[in-house]
């Protein structure tokens, strides 16, 4: 599986089990896409983990980032802004006449992700990134635009899992510290 540029995730539970997550990379293959800006740069997301596509205006926008998710048919979605999820901490949020916040679904997670400007549908051929990049969670892929600047293929939700797996980590990590005692 290394060897191909994936990986084997590995998750268990005492007392319940053990789940094993195989991930391989992409070769080539075409799938439907939503293109989507984060600042200067332009992202595409696969279309099968959209759900629904909501355009808020600046008061809405607000209200949801106050209480940071939004609520859709009795479902719970934490809300995300793309360039900070990417990493970019500093970004600064910018009210537009209409927000677009995409309600995105990847297995049981679910996510709101607010976006710059949605750039439309298109069917593109998924490259292989390469084993480099294959291990990095949430880059799926990449494509070539028509002006030749490559895109990468991302999946937010697999970001936000991460963020979550090294919050619990560093929490973890935080209260051995506490506990350990010096040595002389």
């Amino acid at each position: 599986i290394s060897a191909l540029g994936g990986r084997v995730d590995i998750a268990s539970v005492a007392g319940q089990g053990v789940r094993f997550s195989i991930h391989l990379p992409l070769t080539l293959a075409v799938t439907k896409t939503l293109l989507v800006r984060a600042g200067q740069a332009i992202y595409a997301l696969p279309s099968t983990m959209v759900e629904h596509v909501q355009q808020l205006k600046p008061a809405e926008l607000t209200a949801i980032y106050q209480q940071q998710f939004v609520d859709w048919q009795g479902r719970r979605y934490g809300l995300h802004y793309l360039q900070r999820l990417l990493g970019d901490d500093q970004a600064e949020l910018v009210s537009q006449p209409h927000n677009p916040v995409l309600l995105l679904r990847s297995g049981d997670h679910r996510i709101a992700l607010h976006v710059d400007a949605l750039l439309g549908n298109q069917e593109v051929v998924v490259k292989n990134i390469g084993p480099q990049l294959a291990r990095l969670p949430g880059i799926a892929g990449a494509t070539v635009s028509n002006t030749g600047t490559v895109i990468l293929i991302i999946n937010p939700v697999a970001f936000t899992q991460r963020i979550a797996a090294t919050r619990k980590i560093a929490t973890a990590v935080a209260a051995e510290a506490v506990r350990s005692v010096p040595l002389v």
